[in-house]
């Protein structure tokens, strides 16, 4: 929110997400991607509990550089029973997607597995790396698109968030894996609109840290360049999450006496501005899948636009 104006309270930010919410007419698919340890399920939590006002823990997650999540995982977020009120005539539901954490590959197995994922052609539940190896190996792109052949509508993606660290390097390889399978200069066909969020944005050096502060100005920027965001505040930011107190590292955020987060306003703003601009109905005029992809030849598949 860097260099942002008029910015709302959380209770004006709730009552517009809550509108944006009412007003969708059909169901919203994000999936999240990033590495291992990015904090992909902790954001779906800390989403979850902007809204909510209340922490549950939709999306199991774990700390540092550990890979909890193995599968690809769809979560309803926003329930009514995990709200503190609930979301009225919400009848069109988000769904975040928590995808494993993969490394900093090139390796064309991972970019076809997003991409059938993003098509809605690999099942809720489905493990990435059982998928994508076989006697540790990687399968190749036409047997992927044999195991995934059959489109299920109501799996389509609509947005694509990728998750990178502020305390690490940008992970160039899998940025460039993300804007290929996205974008129709990549794939010729598929069209959806990616989001970057610089995670633990907790981790960014202060102001009298200057050499350090320029080195993640220079993460930043490499991975708004990957993903051709630079300049496009809406699909880009910094965000806080929700995390324990690591001794002797970090504090941590406030927690009752059961462990449960307390709300924390800062966290919420930021996450409630990313809800509004993943909601924004514009976005999903323009999207478009990769239809009836061919395992006889790897030439892209002629364009089908939603509308």
């Amino acid at each position: 929110m860097e260099g942002a104006r008029n910015i709302p309270t959380i209770s004006e930010l709730r009552v517009q997400v809550r509108q944006l919410l009412k007003e969708r007419e059909e169901d919203l698919n994000v999936l999240v991607v990033g590495l291992p340890g990015s904090c992909k399920s902790t954001l779906i939590n800390s989403m979850n509990m902007a809204l909510a006002e209340q922490w549950h823990e939709l999306a199991q997650f774990g700390k540092g550089d550990s890979n909890k999540t193995l599968w690809v995982k769809k979560i309803l977020m926003f329930q009514d029973k995990f709200m503190n009120e609930k979301v009225e005539n919400y009848e069109k539901k988000v769904y975040f997607w928590d995808c494993a954490g993969i490394e900093n590959l090139s390796d064309e197995a991972y970019g076809e597995f997003i991409g059938l994922t993003l098509d809605g052609k690999v099942p809720d539940g489905t493990h990435l790396f059982d998928s994508v190896k076989k006697e540790r190996q990687l399968v190749t792109v036409r047997d992927l698109r044999k195991k995934f052949a059959t489109v299920n509508q109501e799996n389509r993606f609509h947005r694509l968030l990728f998750l990178c660290p502020c305390d690490n390097a940008a992970p160039e390889n899998l940025l460039k894996l993300v804007k290929d399978t996205t974008t129709p200069q990549g794939n010729k066909s598929r069209n959806l609109p990616v989001f970057l969020v610089m995670s633990k944005a907790d981790k960014i050096p202060d102001g009298q840290r200057l050499q350090e502060m320029g080195e993640y100005k220079k993460r930043k920027s490499k991975a708004e360049s990957a993903l051709v965001l630079v300049g496009n505040k809406k699909r880009t930011t910094e965000l806080k999450l929700y995390h324990a107190a690591v001794e002797g590292q970090d504090v941590g955020c406030d927690v009752d006496v059961f462990g449960n987060f307390l709300p924390d306003e800062e966290i919420d703003k930021g996450l409630l501005i990313l809800l509004c601009n993943l909601l924004a109905p514009s976005y999903d005029q323009h999207l478009a899948y990769n239809e009836n992809t061919s395992t006889d030849s790897f030439e892209p598949s002629q364009q089908c636009v939603v509308s």
